[in-house]
């Protein structure tokens, strides 16, 4: 019985965000994490920095644009209204860490540091849903700092992602990541993460 996939090392950009975005389309989501994750950003914003980037060219710029944007978009628009539960737990450090830098946990190596404008706009979004969404629940670790090497993201009924943290989905680098399917383990991984964590 297989246990686990492992992804192709060499996945380009777009392709690794629709496989994510196959997991969490219409899905609940429990995360652990660092801090703003990329499905945060909005599309406008995200598109900025790409194109003020040094890592690509200007016309590998626009392809990637492209390739990304429509499948960005709906991985932003399925965070937020999507009628399904979305926990994401963070460390208040992570939170502090992108407000002061402009990185994210997974920074893409095509992205430039989000200006302090830019950074503004993505808490502005996220506190909003905090606020309204009913199915949204950010939280907060007590511990102020976590020391840990994966994030994990566990998809109801059909696994737990565990995702290298400092990870920056450069297609040259490769990417590094377990997708856990055992049943067992993601029914017992989300007791824990609901009944000790939250």
């Amino acid at each position: 019985i297989p246990l686990k996939e492992i992804p192709l090392q060499k996945q380009n950009f777009p392709s690794l965000c629709m496989s994510f975005l196959s997991r969490e389309l219409n899905r609940a989501t429990y995360s652990l994490t660092n801090g703003i994750c990329l499905q945060q950003i909005p599309v406008e914003i995200a598109i900025a920095a790409i194109r003020d980037c040094t890592s690509f060219d200007e016309k590998e710029a626009e392809e990637l644009i492209c390739e990304a944007y429509s499948i960005h978009e709906r991985r932003f628009q399925n965070l937020y209204q999507k009628k399904k539960p979305t926990y994401l737990i963070m460390t208040k450090q992570g939170c502090e860490s992108f407000l002061k830098t402009g990185l994210t946990l997974d920074h893409f190596v095509g992205f430039r540091a989000f200006t302090i404008e830019e950074r503004q706009s993505i808490f502005q979004h996220f506190l909003e849903n905090a606020r309204s969404n009913s199915y949204f629940t950010p939280l907060l670790l007590k511990e102020r700092e976590l020391k840990y090497t994966f994030n994990m993201e566990c998809y109801d009924k059909l696994g737990v992602l565990l995702d290298a943290k400092d990870n920056n989905y450069d297609p040259e680098g490769g990417y590094r990541s377990v997708f856990l399917t055992y049943p067992d383990f993601t029914r017992q991984y989300l007791s824990y993460y609901l009944e000790t964590l939250v």
